[in-house]
């Protein structure tokens, strides 16, 4: 059966220590002085809302946290709403007017980087105004209770009738300019969206289009008044002919999750595939949904590729990544597209693709990607629950379908993934449709349940917590975590740590930077 979301879908004891800094193996071998590997019996998951919370809770489909703690969540159905931990007690913000069709009605939600003193609230929903065209970004202020006085920001028109992919992820960059990820508005196909008859089988129209918004990831900096300028560094300079400098990458089928990593600078994407459960002759590879990591504009190339570039063949001819040629007759873009990018990460629905090869939990023969956060260690942060320092660096990642969560371990330049592991063990989760890190450093996970286009009573957000010991607080002061701290190193890639032995105190500074202590034990 189709799966409708696939339409979205120990230091050493030595007198003077200088420690190397690279980086390193798989996170569940980051060593960290003091402390001892974790294991999954470290963590449990606790539902923060489900229905016997929250009788109300009715398909959550993206999520996010004020610095107060506060909860906010966008429903499917259209409803923008809060859960305060402290008090206990929910609000629905407004009630947007959508029209619900397959993954479309209320699709995402994210709060301004200065929403502590502006209280704007950013939503991407599909509007019930027939001929039901578009798909709309909107920014909110929430008063209150309540979210008012509402301004368009950006309509982007689709074709009805011409399938589905919507997505509505968004993310927020260092400078302040907002990413969303479009769907290709494309019929559901097993294979790659070619037809030269039937525009709506066409994703070369849209995702291979350059004058086109759709399956693509925008980047444009939101104004105080509403609207809406062009950052510099998008992948079409604006003024270029027969293209939108709106677009910062592009050749996407259903982007459905953004992550941006505040330390790198790196956008993750979780790619929803299409269909096909085996390769053909004719048509190309079976399925491939994929983690693509965007660290500079680019194309990604649906839909002449899927995966690790493995071309897809249309009318007897095989695409080629380095010279793409847009020869359909509905694309209003530029005919000579940029070379395409390969995945991160893929798992094909044959479960035969490479990576599935070499890390077998990758297995399945089905797929829906969810990326979720590049996880970051705060070790000033005062929290009991927050993951480990052994995580840091850590990109967190899960299939919907499949319902596994797992980890990868990317290198410091964001080429290659070193090994991908469970996590948390034998941990289940019900169809993960979206996650974060909380406030206070725990993962959050929307589990969608076990029934298409419903409020299941399975329904939840799910905290998963860590319950070990290893939370030191004092690591961060002139050093970035992350970096390092595997197998016995510690510090920037590229860089180095020097350190001395004092009374049985390892003192350590960074060269150029500050120091601290710790004891032979890891405590400060």
């Amino acid at each position: 059966m189709q799966n409708p979301f696939s339409l979205f879908r120990s230091l050493l004891p030595v007198a003077v220590l200088t420690l190397c800094l690279g980086a390193g193996p798989a996170f569940s071998q980051h060593s960290v002085p003091g402390c001892a590997d974790v294991t999954a019996g470290e963590f449990r998951k606790v539902a923060f809302l489900d229905k016997t919370i929250l009788p109300g809770l009715n398909e959550p489909i993206k999520m996010t946290f004020d610095k107060e703690g506060r909860f906010y969540w966008i429903e499917r159905t259209g409803a923008v709403k809060r859960w305060d931990p402290a008090t206990r007690t929910a609000a629905t913000l407004v009630q947007i007017n959508v029209r619900v069709d397959n993954t479309r009605g209320g699709m995402g939600i994210t709060l301004d980087p200065a929403f502590q003193s502006n209280g704007f609230v950013y939503v991407v929903y599909f509007p019930n105004i027939p001929p039901y065209g578009l798909f709309r970004l909107s920014r909110y202020t929430l008063a209150g209770d309540k979210l008012q006085d509402e301004k368009i920001v950006l309509d982007v028109a689709i074709t009805v009738g011409y399938g589905q992919h919507a997505s509505g992820a968004m993310a927020w960059d260092n400078e302040g300019n907002l990413f969303w990820g479009l769907g290709d508005n494309s019929k559901p196909t097993n294979y790659a969206a070619l037809s030269n008859s039937v525009a709506g089988e066409d994703s070369r129209r849209s995702s291979g289009s350059s004058n086109s918004l759709l399956g693509k990831i925008l980047r444009i900096h939101p104004e105080a008044n509403g609207t809406y300028t062009i950052p510099g560094g998008n992948l079409f300079p604006p003024g270029t002919a027969l293209t939108r400098p709106e677009i910062y990458a592009m050749g996407f089928r259903n982007p459905w999750t953004l992550w941006f990593d505040k330390r790198k600078g790196w956008l993750f994407e979780g790619e929803v595939g299409p269909d096909g459960g085996s390769a053909d002759a004719n048509q190309g590879p079976a399925a491939q949904d994929e983690i693509n990591i965007v660290k500079t504009p680019g194309n990604y190339g649906w839909p002449f590729l899927g995966g690790h570039n493995l071309a897809y063949k249309f009318e007897g001819a095989t695409f080629d990544p380095e010279n793409l040629v847009n020869a359909s007759p509905f694309n209003t873009g530029m005919k000579n597209l940029p070379p395409a990018r390969s995945a991160l990460l893929a798992w094909g629905h044959d479960g035969k693709s490479a990576d599935q090869a070499r890390w077998p939990v990758m297995g399945g023969n089905d797929g829906t990607a969810m990326s979720g956060p590049l996880y970051r260690y705060d070790p000033a942060l005062a929290s009991k629950v927050k993951l480990p320092p052994h995580f840091d660096g850590t990109l967190l990642f899960s299939d919907w379908e499949l319902s596994w969560m797992l980890a990868a371990d990317v290198d410091a330049e964001g080429k290659a993934v070193s090994e991908v592991k469970k996590p948390f063990g034998g941990m289940a989760f019900n169809n993960p449709i979206a996650m974060t890190i909380g406030p206070e450093g725990a993962l959050y996970v929307i589990e969608y349940g076990n029934a298409y286009f419903s409020a299941p009573s399975t329904q939840k957000i799910s905290r998963v917590e860590y319950t070990g010991s290893c939370l030191p607080t004092e690591w961060s002061t002139g050093l970035a975590m992350g970096e390092g701290l595997r197998s016995g190193t510690a510090g920037r890639s590229g860089g180095r740590l020097e350190a001395r032995l004092d009374e049985g105190r390892l003192m350590w500074r960074v060269p150029g930077g500050s120091g601290s202590a710790i004891d032979a034990q890891g405590r400060h």
